[in-house]
């Protein structure tokens, strides 16, 4: 069983990191070891959805995996899932790639440069398909996720994408993830924990470290009980 752990920076990843065996470094933000029998690489891309997409698809045209398993912590725009939340993202969508209209948002769509239900996307949203995994991850909340460049941190901005999108978590990686393996037929899952509320801007109010101690717990479970 080989499993590619992608994450846009080491620090999320850092606790599943240092519980494998014989781990090694290999060089531009790629490391390697083992949980077991199961082969598990790191690939540490950056933060971004460029850096990620970049990274991710010169890795997945060198070699292959049986399962891509993006990770990282999030911000959620509902109440119902707080700091230390580890969701499951079912699907991905921009959330600021486009134009503004005076003082509203057009999105790709709405400009017409994209029509709804393009290949890879489902309306305005790409969709994870599932695969032989995905009964593994049916016991995390299913959550719709929004990848921006810049996160949200202004009331009227926030209020605006909810209405827009009805979002659930927002990242700066998915949607570069989801459109890699989509498009080339990678079996994929997405892994998130819950860091802050999508709020205006409150850092005091952000649990970091809980939301990666809670993550890092539910990836070392799904590693060790997934077979092939």
């Amino acid at each position: 069983m080989k499993i590619l752990l992608v994450s846009a920076t080491y620090k999320e990843i850092e606790e599943v990191a240092g519980t494998l065996e014989n781990s090694k470094s290999l060089g531009e933000g790629f490391y390697r070891g083992f949980a077991g029998m199961n082969l598990v690489d790191i690939l540490i891309t950056g933060v971004g959805a460029m850096a990620t997409a970049e990274s991710l698809n010169r890795r997945l045209m060198s070699s292959s995996w049986d399962l891509v398993l993006n990770v990282g912590i999030c911000g959620s725009f509902s109440r119902e899932f707080k700091p230390g939340t580890v969701v499951s993202i079912a699907s991905e969508t921009w959330g600021d790639l486009g134009a503004e209209d005076h003082d509203r948002f057009l999105d790709l769509f709405d400009l017409g440069m994209l029509n709804r239900g393009e290949e890879p996307y489902t309306g305005t949203e790409l969709i994870n398909p599932g695969g032989a995994f995905s009964t593994f991850f049916s016991r995390f909340p299913q959550v719709r996720g929004l990848t921006v460049n810049k996160a949200h941190g202004n009331r009227e901005s926030i209020d605006q994408c909810i209405k827009k999108y009805k979002p659930d978590v927002e990242s700066m990686e998915g949607i570069a993830v989801f459109s890699s393996c989509i498009s080339l037929g990678v079996n994929f899952q997405s892994l998130r924990s819950i860091s802050n509320f999508v709020e205006p801007r409150n850092r005091s109010a952000w649990d970091t470290a809980t939301a990666i101690r809670n993550l890092s717990a539910e990836i070392n479970k799904i590693i060790c009980v997934i077979r092939k």
